[in-house]
């Protein structure tokens, strides 16, 4: 938290702010921001209005960022503020768990241009069980849902009792990062063809057939999986005929953030997906 911009200010107020064992003296504020002199003549009104926030800057696209450990290796003492600023083209999903904690708040600034997204098939892109602020002028995204599958579809020859089963084609993958390690972005997919299955004892005529329905497409960012086809067929000279079990719906959208009870909303930027 910033210190006071005018007023009241105590030696005690900045040593805190600054995170500085008791006894508190002037001394241990030497250098302790751009600034404040390192040496010599030392005043609290060096201090009005700042807040010892650490800033950690990411330039680079990164998948599944170890934030505290990051800012740790980079100089950061472990309690005072801290601001990560992502100016990289990608990010690939973001976790933040109680088993790492902020002492003086997080705050996460992505910048324009930056897309924090989660991975293919509903994939979160932000998860998060700590308070935590952000500021997004970019776009954050759950992953596409994946496609539902197909019907699938039966024929049985005379009073053969087997049927002939055609099965569905998958849906296709939504759109997303590939897994928690990659920096780049696969595309959602079209859902795939069912199989043709023959009857394969002895007939009269041409042999029962069942052809499964085509699975539905994958969802881009922030989208629901289509339904899948209910385009399965049969034919041949069969005795019975039709659809075994119906297509599925696809899946519902990734989410952009898990957690938002936790969040403190800056600006909210472009999202895409849903929230819990």
């Amino acid at each position: 938290m910033a210190l006071p911009t005018t007023g009241l200010i105590t030696l005690e107020m900045v040593c805190k702010e600054f995170g500085k064992p008791l006894p508190y003296t002037m001394s241990q504020l030497y250098g302790a921001m751009p600034g404040v002199p390192t040496s010599g003549m030392i005043s609290l009104m060096h201090f009005y209005g700042v807040a010892n926030t650490f800033t950690l800057t990411i330039s680079n696209s990164i998948a599944s960022p170890a934030i505290h450990q990051l800012a740790l290796n980079a100089g950061w003492n472990g309690t005072a503020p801290l601001l990560v600023i992502f100016a990289c083209p990608m990010v690939n999903s973001i976790r933040l768990d109680s088993t790492k904690t902020f002492p003086g708040g997080l705050t996460l600034q992505i910048n324009a241009g930056c897309f924090v997204g989660g991975v293919i098939n509903s994939g979160t892109a932000i998860f998060t069980t700590v308070p935590v602020s952000i500021n997004n002028m970019g776009t954050i995204a759950g992953g596409g849902g994946k496609g539902g599958t197909g019907n699938w579809t039966f024929a049985r020859y005379s009073n053969d009792p087997t049927n002939v089963n055609g099965p569905p084609g998958a849906g296709g993958n939504g759109q997303g990062f590939a897994n928690t390690s990659a920096t780049s972005v696969t595309a959602a997919q079209l859902g795939f063809y069912g199989t043709t299955a023959y009857y394969s004892g002895d007939t009269v005529g041409a042999a029962p057939w069942a052809s499964g329905g085509t699975g539905g497409n994958g969802g881009n960012w922030g989208i629901a999986g289509a339904v899948g086809q209910s385009n399965g067929d049969w034919g041949g000279n069969y005795s019975a005929g039709g659809v075994a079990t119906p297509a599925t719906a696809g899946a519902v959208a990734g989410l952009y953030i898990y957690g938002n009870s936790q969040v403190t909303w800056i600006n909210k930027g472009t999202v895409m997906g849903n929230f819990s």
